[in-house]
């Protein structure tokens, strides 16, 4: 499987990634963070609000699921502090894009570095 795919999931790694540091660190909504992430114009019946693919997201990835060497988060936790310890992690493991980078483009390369790949959880 190419770098970058999140198995089993519609979206790629480094998009997940950049939803998680959207909703943790810049504490962006999730309607916010579903309009810079979604490509599509239709919504659900959760609209406009909610994405309840977030916080699956949120869910998987601060439990290991999505991205290795990410620990699990404290069960005390609530979605924002999961998604922006995730997120900060991602950021923190990213190799050098370039000088100029922004975080939210080291966020997303860092994601697509540790995506897990199948059997490797």
């Amino acid at each position: 499987m190419p770098q970058g795919i999140a198995y089993r999931r519609h979206y790629s790694a480094g998009a997940i990634g950049l939803a998680l540091f959207l909703y943790g660190v810049l504490a962006l909504s999730a309607r916010e963070v579903r309009e810079r992430i979604r490509p599509f114009a239709a919504v659900g019946y959760s609209a406009p609000q909610k994405w309840p693919t977030l916080n699956r997201w949120i869910d998987a990835a601060s439990d290991g699921g999505l991205f290795h060497s990410i620990r699990a988060s404290p069960g005390s936790f609530s979605p924002r502090q999961k998604a922006a310890r995730v997120a900060m992690s991602l950021l923190a493991q990213a190799e050098p894009v370039s000088a100029e980078a922004t975080d939210e483009q080291r966020v997303f390369a860092g994601a697509v570095q540790a995506a897990v790949r199948p059997g490797q959880r």
